[in-house]
């Protein structure tokens, strides 16, 4: 039972011994500095030499182990960590470049302390170095997305800046972001109306300088399919009672592309297939005229023709009727004759008709339901039948009907005869 009491006393002992060894460190000073402080700015090519230094308090004896942190930024990234003894502690930066402007700090660590130095600024004169940009894949369909990669030699942190070039030769910003690493990408979906040329620049945030833009690269978009057609029978101007077909298809240009057809009449699908040809029939009212559609759909991408549809109603059977009535009329009367229909989608096409004539007396085309011939002075020749005929039209299609007969006796004058 002692051999294993003992040993766990020893080790209890020694940990506390840390301890308070640890605790009677005192960190006085941290401090960080470069080789040409008096100097100002470095020219690009220089050699610049950080040194971490700090003041150590200790019990005597003690030579405590002393972990150095060298940071560029706000520790955004980490140049240097090292536990070693000595009170100072150095990081080369060797052949400087403009990026290597910005903040410096360092961070010291020993036992159960920490302290951190002041911040210094450094700048390093010049110009940046052109980033490269590529573009993976470089052919795309439509529909589907790519990736812009932005390389750069530069130190980080670094803002990446993606253009676009929409029309003509000015970049226009598409989107930046701030890496700790040499290189940043931007996942681009793309459409019909995505550009096709980019570039791109690097920042350095600390100084605000900027390199020149990227070579230009250009990106190829392919449509996943032919442009639709889109058909309908007999004609977009259609009689009701008639029969409606509307066609649509489309010729996918890749095995991959799985195409979906829509024919719509307005906002509501009527009618969805998973081919590339899809046809849809039916007897149409008058509650059918609209604007019917054929849709083609590929993942978020969509591509629509319309075509407006009227339903046109066929005039109705029209009724011919005389002022005055009875059809008889005194010789060098008025006589009106009235052709009227129940219904009919305008314009109507009124004729007037005697006898057999095949030439009308009177024809006038109306957004009305009835026409009036009128006849200032009737005469004895004008006895005889009347009637009259109502048309109309959809596309060049003409639906015509004709009145009964109406007989009209024209009787002498004052003298009775």
């Amino acid at each position: 039972m002692l051999k294993v009491i003992f040993p766990i006393l020893s080790l209890l002992l020694l940990e506390t011994s840390e301890t308070e060894s640890q605790s009677d460190l005192t960190i006085n000073n941290v401090k960080l500095r470069h080789n040409l402080e008096d100097v100002g700015d470095f020219k690009e090519g220089s050699n610049i030499i950080l040194t971490c230094s700090v003041d150590i308090l200790t019990a005597p004896g003690q030579s405590p182990n002393i972990s150095y942190s060298i940071y560029k930024g706000q520790k955004e990234v980490l140049l240097k960590h090292v536990t070693i003894e000595a009170q100072k502690c150095q990081y080369v930066i060797q052949s400087a470049r403009p990026s290597h402007s910005g903040y410096y700090r360092c961070e010291v660590t020993a036992g159960i302390r920490r302290e951190e130095s002041n911040s210094i600024f450094i700048t390093v004169t010049g110009n940046l170095q052109t980033p490269v940009l590529t573009i993976q894949p470089m052919e795309v369909v439509q529909g589907n997305s790519t990736e812009l990669r932005c390389t750069s030699e530069e130190i980080p942190p670094l803002r990446f800046i993606f253009y676009g070039y929409k029309n003509g030769p000015n970049p226009q910003r598409l989107h930046d972001t701030t890496s700790n690493n040499k290189s940043a990408t931007h996942r681009l979906k793309v459409t019909a109306d995505t550009e096709k040329n980019y570039s791109c620049t690097v920042e350095v945030s600390a100084t605000r300088s900027i390199s020149k833009h990227s070579e230009i690269v250009q990106l190829t978009v392919h449509s996943p399919f032919s442009d639709q057609v889109f058909e309908i029978e007999p004609s977009s101007e259609i009689f009701e009672g008639d029969n409606l077909t509307t066609k649509c298809r489309v010729t996918p240009l890749f095995p991959h592309v799985k195409l979906q057809l829509i024919i719509m009449k307005d906002t509501t699908p009527i009618y969805i297939g998973n081919t590339s040809s899809v046809v849809f029939s039916k007897t149409v009212n008058t509650a059918d005229t609209g604007k019917y559609g054929c849709m083609v759909k590929w993942r978020s991408l969509s591509q629509t023709i319309k075509r407006q549809v009227t339903v046109a109603v066929p005039v109705s059977v029209p009724t011919l009727m005389s002022t005055p009535t009875g059809g008889n009329v005194v010789k060098d009367g008025s006589l009106n004759l009235t052709c009227a229909v129940l219904g009919g989608s305008f314009p109507i096409t009124y004729k007037f008709y005697q006898d057999t004539s095949e030439n009308p007396l009177h024809q006038i085309t109306l957004n009305a339901t009835k026409a009036v011939h009128r006849i200032v002075s009737v005469k004895i020749e004008d006895s005889g039948k009347y009637s009259c005929e109502a048309s109309n039209s959809a596309d060049h299609i003409t639906r015509t009907e004709r009145s009964q007969y109406i007989i009209i006796t024209v009787k002498g004058g004052g003298d009775g005869l």
